[in-house]
């Protein structure tokens, strides 16, 4: 039964993690403890005030199951497990995942001398907690990582945007130079006081210049005749 909720806590994991690209992404936390019922109450007293998803698990193996599938925003990680500890799981995560330095708090029995969390600050831990649970004090934790999570994406997002209008602007201004240079005019642009900006290979030509010949941000006006350059002066309004 256990090991059937797992599965059903992982998949809802997954799917949460799968929102439309115009979604914002609900923060998926990973809680690992082999004490079932230790799992149910963090995770129902979680998820009654903080908007996120809480995935379970009761054992080192399921947990990095998950691990590989989904991406946390935070790792709540009991230290006192059968057959793979909190600490060995960790230092497997940093090995699955070594690019992706995701936090973790430990949850411990007892650590009256500080030894534990030293190791498991050795192996990735941000924070830890004693038992029994502060749940308030654990939430404070929580909202703290899940608002830097927040953030984080927020910033990953605008660079996304950011490099796909630039990714676009560069393919625009291609397709406009490929169909300005497939003109036997000459096409030119030139800045608001008259400089060079870009021209077609029909207007290099009419200069007599070659493709690799450095005109562009000179001054055009080089180029005009002088019973024109009152006219080319007026147009860029140019003293």
């Amino acid at each position: 039964t256990d090991k059937k909720n797992q599965e059903i806590f992982l998949k809802q994991g997954i799917n949460l993690a799968k929102k439309s690209k115009g979604e914002p992404k609900i923060p998926q936390i990973l809680l690992v403890d082999d004490v079932v019922e230790t799992l149910e109450l963090i995770k129902t007293y979680i998820e009654t005030f903080e908007k996120v998803n809480v995935v379970t698990c009761t054992n080192g193996q399921d947990a990095l199951e998950a691990f590989s599938k989904i991406e946390f925003a935070l790792i709540l990680l009991d230290v006192d497990m059968p057959n793979m500890d909190g600490f060995e799981l960790a230092r497997k995560m940093r090995e699955f995942k070594s690019e992706h330095q995701i936090p973790i708090i430990y949850i411990t029995g007892c650590d009256r001398e500080g030894k534990r969390a030293n190791i498991g600050y050795e192996v990735g831990a941000v924070d830890y907690i004693l038992k029994p649970i502060n749940m308030e004090f654990l939430l404070s934790k929580v909202r703290v990582f899940v608002n830097l999570y927040h953030q984080k994406k927020g910033l990953e997002n605008e660079i996304s945007k950011r490099t796909e209008s630039e990714s676009e602007l560069k393919k625009a201004n291609q397709n406009i130079k490929s169909i300005i240079d497939g003109v036997s005019e000459c096409v030119c642009a030139f800045n608001k006081i008259g400089n060079l900006e870009a021209i077609n290979a029909a207007g290099l030509h009419l200069l007599g210049m070659d493709k690799n010949e450095n005109v562009l941000g000179s001054k055009f006006s080089q180029w005009v005749l002088p019973s024109d350059k009152a006219i080319y002066l007026k147009a860029f309004k140019v003293a």
